[in-house]
């Protein structure tokens, strides 16, 4: 199943009418796929899930999901590197993971780091309430006409997210608050 930020019943609520499951669930979907978009990311929880980063030789790797719940295995040159605070484990830190020799062999080369982790916000966690609005203010748009009636299908998922895409366009300034809430955060960055 899709990420949803909302759920159909949300959705009924929203419009004080019984919907069609199927539809409001594609209409959710589309317009939960276009927020995480605008994010950078996806934003709901995500379990369990691999990435491969490449490793540089500062010694945080950034994961590509936030906020970081927990990492399961990291695995560094085909071997299955230990958490810990001993010279070359690793640690869990805000945004990534901490190793104090860094993630190279050599500072030319990046090195790849598989890293199985769980990250994402809650179902019904408060920093979803953002998101959760703007999803069914975009669904709404996609699942009723202009003069209010209920669409029968959304036939073409392409056409249903490029609605929702421009709907969203269209109010830069909820982009930014979007971006700001779920994206990833600026940090520090090393010159050499």
């Amino acid at each position: 199943m899709a990420d949803l930020l909302a759920t159909p019943a949300d959705l009924a609520s929203l419009l004080q009418r019984d919907v069609d499951t199927a539809s409001a669930t594609l209409a959710l979907e589309v317009s939960t796929a276009v927020i995480q978009a605008a994010a950078g990311q996806r934003i709901v929880q995500v379990a369990a899930d691999t990435a491969t980063v490449f490793g540089g030789t500062d010694q945080l790797l950034a994961l590509p999901g936030r906020p970081i719940i927990s990492v399961t295995s990291v695995t560094y040159g085909g071997v299955l590197l230990s958490q810990g605070t001993a010279s070359g484990t690793w640690r869990l830190a805000p945004g990534g993971i901490w190793r104090d020799v860094g993630w190279t062999e050599c500072s030319w080369e990046p090195s790849p780091v598989q890293v199985v982790y769980s990250y994402g916000y809650a179902p019904g966690a408060q920093e979803l309430q953002l998101g959760r609005g703007v999803c069914l203010t975009l669904a709404r748009g996609l699942f009723t006409s202009p003069d209010g009636a209920i669409r029968e299908q959304i036939d073409d998922y392409s056409v249903a997210y490029a609605e929702a895409a421009s709907a969203l366009a269209a109010n830069p300034s909820l982009i930014a608050l979007v971006r700001k809430q779920y994206g990833r955060k600026a940090g520090m960055v090393r010159i050499v």
